[in-house]
């Protein structure tokens, strides 16, 4: 877990992390109030789809803070994991009594967040691998040359 929480903290893939999570998260449990499952269990579940190991950590940490009276969002602002606009959302969410819509929203928009910078980071990523693939097709040719060279100039 020492290893995953640091990787947490990396600029560009902890963002990427903690995106994919917020987003398995946010659907997990989105689904289990759907189905008319308690935001008890619910949240254990969803900790656990998240595939985070941070987060699931944090499950027994939500589900006691919610058995002592908070609300759902103050629950999940005590694992300082989830991002602010999240949290915006699951207050709206339980304040206007739509929470299951409201979190099928925000998973929407973390998933769509996902494909964009995955997209970004590929678009990125093709250039860097043109220029690793040049350098090794120069180095095989100067490999490939460089023996025939001294071998006609011996001639």
């Amino acid at each position: 877990h020492e290893v995953f929480q640091k990787l947490l903290r990396a600029p560009v893939f902890g963002r990427f992390l903690q995106t994919l999570a917020t987003a398995r998260f946010a659907r997990a449990l989105a689904l289990q109030m759907q189905v008319g499952e308690s935001p008890l269990l619910g949240l254990k579940m969803a900790c656990a789809a998240s595939g985070n190991p941070v987060l699931e950590d944090c499950a027994d940490e939500l589900v006691s803070s919610l058995k002592g009276g908070e609300t759902i969002v103050d629950s999940l602002k005590v694992t300082k994991f989830f991002p602010r606009t999240f949290l915006d959302m699951v207050r709206a969410g339980e304040e206007s009594a739509h929470l299951p819509q409201m979190l099928e929203r925000s998973a929407n928009m973390y998933e769509t967040d996902l494909d964009h910078a995955i997209d970004s980071f590929t678009a990125l990523l093709e250039p860097l691998i043109m220029l690793v693939m040049g350098i090794i097709v120069g180095i095989m040719v100067v490999a490939t040359m460089l023996p025939m060279m001294t071998l006609i100039q011996k001639l």
